[in-house]
């Protein structure tokens, strides 16, 4: 299930899983701990998987190229270096600093 979407700093689009559904699951419930992942959307409709094993993920934000990812329990997590920044020339204003 995808329960979020963002732009990465690199301009690509990320989305995020919450995971797998239980069985007998009943709507509106969470889908099964640590099962969620960060996925890039690739230009072929496909996904990468970028990072999995995450529990029941929320939502996801990014800063240059690090993701914020708020999950069911309020938890923050700092995934860094998910992608490039498309110039690397091109300074990230967001964190002051080039990459």
């Amino acid at each position: 299930m995808i329960v979020g979407t963002a732009f990465g700093g690199d301009g690509k689009l990320y989305a995020l899983s919450q995971g797998v559904a239980p069985a007998g699951i009943q709507p509106g419930q969470p889908a099964s701990p640590n099962t969620g992942k960060l996925l890039r959307v690739n230009y072929d409709d496909t996904f990468t998987i970028l990072v999995d094993k995450l529990d029941r993920p929320t939502s996801v934000n990014f800063v240059c190229n690090t993701a914020y990812i708020l999950t069911l329990t309020g938890e923050v997590w700092e995934v860094e270096d998910v992608g490039e920044l498309p110039d690397h020339n091109r300074h990230c204003k967001a964190c002051d600093r080039r990459d």
